[in-house]
């Protein structure tokens, strides 16, 4: 499995992220990844594009790539990532593939969301589950495609060799197909 990390302590899934996990019997029957189990039953699978380049270069790291790996693969396990569309479908539980679409093309992390989207305004940081995560270091607000963010709890990275998802919408989300989430979580677990 190299190039993949892991996040498998289940003990981070908290509220419906992880209702949902024990409905599905990952944690009843240690069946599967949660996430293959999800796309394997037919529940909703969103994809969200990042473009590295949006990013700024902060110390101590030397492009915006890497910025960006920081962000993703943090400790925390946890992101907020613009939502431009489908904010009115995208619930906690779902599927949540990042997919890198320039230099490093491919799907770089899968995770859950964790918390639906919200409209992030100057004056509501502190109701999300992890405000300092919405202002990571080399991210401007200003470039952000939207200003509705989901929080989304990482929970493998893909960056040394990303998965191929097809071609992948340029609108900031879209939501996959119960086959094409099949497909991609098929490759995943071919690894």
């Amino acid at each position: 499995m190299r190039g993949t990390r892991r996040h498998s302590d289940i003990s981070r899934l908290s509220g419906g992220a992880l209702r949902r996990y024990n409905r599905i019997g990952g944690g009843k029957y240690g069946g599967r990844s949660i996430l293959w189990n999800a796309a394997g039953a037919g529940m909703p699978a969103f994809v969200w594009i990042t473009n590295h380049r949006m990013w700024q270069v902060v110390a101590p790291f030397e492009t915006s790539l890497d910025v960006l790996k920081a962000y993703i693969g943090d400790p925390s396990c946890y992101v907020y990532w613009s939502t431009p569309r489908f904010t009115d479908e995208i619930a906690v539980g779902d599927v949540a593939y990042i997919h890198s679409s320039v230099d490093t093309v491919g799907i770089v992390a899968r995770g859950v969301v964790e918390e639906s989207p919200r409209l992030l305004t100057g004056f509501n940081g502190a109701d999300f589950k992890f405000p300092p995560r919405l202002t990571p270091l080399g991210w401007d607000e200003v470039v952000a495609p939207s200003s509705w963010k989901t929080g989304i709890r990482i929970l493998e990275t893909f960056w040394d060799a990303p998965v191929d998802a097809g071609r992948q919408s340029a609108a900031g989300v879209g939501k996959m197909s119960e086959e094409d989430a099949r497909v991609i979580e098929g490759r995943m677990k071919a690894r």
